[in-house]
């Protein structure tokens, strides 16, 4: 965590984080909160 921090990352203590149209997760576990993310992101898009 000390390259993040030395480079102007943020550390967020979140399984998903959006930032912007970044979309990430923690880990390999977490694959099915991230698909969510994804698709509840996408049905806005297509929403709007």
């Amino acid at each position: 965590m000390g390259d993040v921090k030395a480079y102007g990352g943020v550390f967020t203590n979140e399984d998903v984080v959006v930032d912007g149209d970044l979309v990430t997760a923690r880990s390999g576990s977490h694959a099915h909160v991230f698909a969510k993310t994804i698709i509840q992101l996408l049905s806005q898009t297509v929403s709007t």
